[in-house]
């Protein structure tokens, strides 16, 4: 019996890693609140986001093991969100030029693990942008694969 993989996303980065690494997943977006809950912090809204992603999906994909994620970036004090357009996206980026910020990863499995529930972590990745002009951030921002990731609404 081959298992199922199922990747609890709409993100193409994603889907292009897992093929990277030479598996052939299913996708099946899982749609979340993604409002931050009283008190939570960065890291733990992307582990909870993460959690609540597979553990949907697996319910209706009891014999597969099914992987999602959540990333937030983070620059000092302040998280970005999923920019609306392209202009925020390019805004963003400016921002970012010639400087360092955090970005945050919530991975987990939950299915056909072998293991009771849902197994879960968060990786933190310090990340400097070299600097560049906002001719540069307007175009990547207006790049097909670049919008998909960000999945404007």
């Amino acid at each position: 019996m081959t298992l199922r993989l199922v990747l609890a996303s709409q993100s193409p980065r994603r889907a292009d890693v897992l093929r990277q690494l030479g598996l052939a997943p299913v996708i099946r977006p899982a749609r979340v609140d993604e409002t931050y809950q009283p008190g939570e912090t960065p890291e733990a809204h992307v582990e909870r986001l993460a959690r609540e992603k597979v553990e949907l999906v697996a319910r209706v994909e009891p014999h597969a093991l099914v992987v999602g994620g959540d990333t937030v970036v983070i620059d000092g004090a302040r998280v970005l969100g999923k920019p609306r357009d392209e202009a925020e996206a390019a805004q963003m980026l400016d921002s970012l030029a010639g400087r360092a910020h955090t970005v945050l990863s919530g991975i987990a499995l939950a299915g056909a693990t072998g293991a009771e529930g849902t197994l879960s972590t968060v990786a933190r990745t310090e990340v400097r942008f070299r600097p560049y002009g906002p001719d540069f951030a307007r175009i990547y921002a207006a790049t097909a694969t670049t919008i998909q990731s960000w999945a404007f609404p």
